[in-house]
This record gives structure tokens, C-alpha cells and sequence, in this order.
């Protein structure tokens, strides 16, 4: 996973977590599809990072 995919997916992570505070909740209801997109985002980006290590690596290997 890049650096950029694990800290949006980390960040959606957080933002879910508060939404579970209730002084918090009433402010994140605004920013529920946000984490939510970001985790969406997070997990697309982890899938083909390794999607393609996957179809690289028999190509490397000849090298």
C-alpha cells in the first residue's frame, strides 16, 4: 500500500471512530459520506497497488 493510500484510509478510519463520540456526532453527521469516501478511496487505491505488484512480478522475475 502507498503512503498516500494507507493516510486516506487512516483518516476514514478517524473520522469513523469519532463518529461514535457524542459531542462529536452532531458535527460529523456533515462528514459522514467524507469518511466514508475516503475509506471507499483508501481501499480502491490498496487493491490496485497490489492488482498491479501482481502482474508485474512475473516480469520482474525474468529480469
Amino acid at each position: 500500500m502507498t503512503f498516500v493510500g494507507l493516510l486516506i484510509l487512516t483518516s476514514g478510519f478517524f473520522l469513523m471512530t469519532l463518529a461514535g463520540v457524542s459531542v462529536v456526532r452532531r458535527w460529523i453527521l456533515d462528514y459522514k459520506y467524507l469518511a466514508f469516501s475516503a475509506v471507499a478511496i483508501g481501499m480502491f487505491g490498496s487493491v490496485m497497488d497490489h492488482g498491479s505488484v501482481n502482474v508485474a512480478l512475473p516480469t520482474i522475475a525474468k529480469v
